[in-house]
């Protein structure tokens, strides 16, 4: 917003008109709160993140720094961080809201952009790393609230692509999405992330190095 201040040179007194402006209404129950909430993979091998143990194996890791959105239905409350590295981790921060016990919050790490991509699990782990969890607020307190643990779910698909020939660029393209995979260098192996889908037709092309 632009604030101009306009002077007046003249004799007459002016006489500024005064307008009210309305009270804007507070929101009831809008507090912030501090939130810290254990997120582990426990027995499920479908949680964040992305690792690769060499022997085909994706493995969940957090990273310490990796931040996680917070949301009530469609509400940004605010960001955790993740405290350490490691298969399960404390995610902690502020968040702003209306909250009571029993809500359902959603929690989700990295909104994923797939359209560009090496072909590397070191770059979809940094980029394209999608995962998602619902914890239920078991307390509310002046300044904290409390949860249930959270459990992440991926919400894509890591492919390992296995050409004939070594290939520069592959694009693969799917409903509402084409994704462009261009290696460093001509590779035969490349891993690429793709978001959820069910009965859809995947197109792939790829173009040999010369």
């Amino acid at each position: 917003m632009l604030a101009c201040a306009v002077l007046f040179s003249c004799t007459e007194d002016i006489v500024p008109e005064i307008i009210e402006q309305p009270e804007q209404p507070v929101q009831e129950g809008v507090k912030s709160y501090t939130l810290a909430i254990t997120a582990g993979k426990g027995e499920r091998p479908d949680t964040k993140a992305l690792g690769f143990d060499g022997a085909g194996k994706l493995n969940a890791t957090w990273t310490e720094g990796d931040t996680v959105r917070v949301y009530k239905e469609v509400a940004f409350l605010g960001n955790l961080i993740a405290q350490a590295d490691g298969q399960s981790t404390t995610l902690k921060g502020q968040i702003t809201g209306a909250l009571a016990k029993d809500d359902v919050l959603t929690l989700k790490f990295l909104n994923p952009d797939y359209t560009q991509q090496d072909g590397t699990i070191e770059y979809i782990a940094s980029h394209c790393d999608y995962a998602q969890a619902s914890v239920t607020v078991t307390n509310v307190e002046e300044a904290a609230v409390t949860t249930t643990p959270a459990t992440f779910a991926n919400q894509q698909a890591i492919v390992k692509f296995t050409l004939n020939v070594s290939a520069k660029p592959l694009s693969i393209t799917i409903p509402d999405h084409c994704i462009a995979v261009t290696p460093t260098s001509a590779q035969s192996v490349l891993y690429v992330a793709i978001p959820a889908l069910s009965l859809q037709p995947v197109s792939l092309m790829a173009a040999a190095d010369e």
